[in-house]
């Protein structure tokens, strides 16, 4: 799994590097601490899960949300909010993110979103490789006049 991790907040990084560096979670990280280069790494790269940072304090946070939405829809985006802010956590769900958690992040409640998330993923790249074995079963039927 490719997951980005946008955030400016040095201690949320601090916490789920902790989670990769002792298996807890497994994929393959990459980190952007400005959504300036989440939007250049969302539009670049294919992503499995994005982590977004929803109060980003330079950025539009919705913006890089939609962008990468418009993008793939099909990655699977977990949010992460300050509690109080249920009216952004909302706009977030409307416009494209799959599902959130608050900070302070508990260590428990992420693992139980992040795995979710992996196994939500998996689930759509099955059913997409299904459909594509399908559609060359079937044109293969075609062409063979079977």
């Amino acid at each position: 799994m490719k997951i980005l991790w946008v955030s400016e907040d040095n201690g949320i990084f601090k916490e789920v590097s902790k989670l990769v560096d002792t298996n807890e979670i497994d994929g393959e990280f990459f980190y952007c601490f400005s959504g300036e280069e989440a939007l250049r790494r969302g539009m670049e790269d294919n992503w499995d899960i994005v982590l977004l940072d929803i109060d980003l304090v330079y950025e539009d946070s919705l913006e890089i949300l939609q962008r990468i939405r418009s993008r793939d829809r099909d990655v699977y985006i977990i949010m992460i909010a300050r509690r109080e802010d249920w009216s952004l956590i909302k706009r977030a769900l409307d416009w494209g993110g799959n599902d959130f958690i608050y900070k302070p992040l508990n260590r428990g409640e992420f693992l139980f979103r992040f795995k979710v998330a992996v196994r939500k993923r998996k689930e759509n790249i099955m059913a997409y490789n299904t459909i594509l074995a399908m559609q060359s079963a079937a044109a293969l039927k075609k062409v063979g006049g079977v």
